[in-house]
Formats: C-alpha cells, structure tokens, sequence
C-alpha cells in the first residue's frame, strides 16, 4: 500500500475518532460543577418583579452592601454580607444551592459580581435587582 493512501487513512481515522463526543462517565467532577452552574437560573429583575419573587417559598434576600449602607436601610428581611469582606466566598459557601435568593447593592456593579459567583458555585436560582437599593421603591 502506498505510503499516501497509508497517511490519508490515519488522517481520517484521527480526525473520526476527535470528532467522537464526550461520554458521561468522561465528564469529572470539575466539569459537573461547570454544567450546574451553565444551568443555574439568573435574571437581573426591575423593582415589581424583585417584590413578587419576595412573596414566593424558599426566597433568600441577600443584601451585599457594606455595614454603613445596611445601616440606612434593608429590603424586607435581608441576610447582609459585605461583599467587601474578607470572608465574603466562605459565607456564601454556607448557604443551601437549591433555594431562590434575591441579591442586591446599593447600584448593581458588587451584586452582578456576586450572582456571577454563585453561579459559579451552584446556586440554582438568582435574581438580582438592576440598579439596587438606591433605586428600590
């Protein structure tokens, strides 16, 4: 056989076998942790909608403002963790995944960067309220 044919059909069968999908016994935990969080719902929600999910079971209001914006006010019950802190990462890894949190700041920028990272954890339900505290009704 020529050395040609012999290269175009390794050629091939490499190509075949790169384009062979992925099994699930394959995927490892690193990857299983990605697909939860691609899965995770996350909305950023204006004020009527933020109030309605505040009427729904197992809703977590989480407020990442610092201690001196927290003293000026709270949306309903609100669990407070400064974004700002030391131990911002480890408290959310406290909290149960499988509830709906409803997150805010004082204009948005610290809670985007927070949904984002309990997206990351495997928080399953987030919604955030765009433009934050300072523009809650």
């Amino acid at each position: 056989m020529p050395i040609q044919k012999i290269l175009t059909l390794l050629f091939i069968s490499l190509l075949f076998s790169a384009c062979q999908g992925q099994s699930s016994s394959d995927i490892d935990a690193t990857d299983t942790a990605t697909l939860k969080s691609k899965s995770a719902i996350y909305q950023r929600v204006d004020n009527a909608t933020f109030k309605e999910k505040m009427q729904e079971e197992h809703v977590v209001i989480l407020d990442v403002r610092t201690k001196g914006e927290t003293d000026r006010g709270v949306i309903g019950d609100a669990t407070l963790i400064d974004f700002r802190s030391n131990d911002f990462q480890s408290r959310l890894a406290e909290l149960p995944r499988d509830k709906t949190y409803l997150l805010y700041c004082q204009s948005g920028g610290r809670s985007a960067r927070a949904a984002k990272l309990m997206q990351e954890m495997g928080f399953a339900e987030i919604y955030e309220l765009e433009r934050g505290y300072g523009n809650w009704e």
